[in-house]
């Protein structure tokens, strides 16, 4: 056994073919979430926040809000 070397005749070689076409077919029968469902469900959040934030701004204006925190 020799130690130290390291033949790279013993690795493998992959077959890649950069032609290929991915197969974009989802894994089962069910409904895939696509990029857009995500979007417009963190920019739905994000608003509900802003609205949520200028009620509470807008209460300590006035002097309703008692704890900042």
């Amino acid at each position: 056994m020799e130690i130290g070397s390291f033949a790279t005749r013993n690795i493998p070689l992959f077959n890649v073919n950069e032609n290929a076409v991915p197969d974009d077919k989802p894994l089962s029968n069910a409904k895939q979430p696509v990029f857009w469902d995500y979007l417009k469900s963190a920019l739905s959040e994000v608003d509900s926040l802003q609205k949520e934030a200028e009620i509470g701004a807008r209460q300590l204006a006035l002097g309703n809000e008692a704890y900042l925190h």
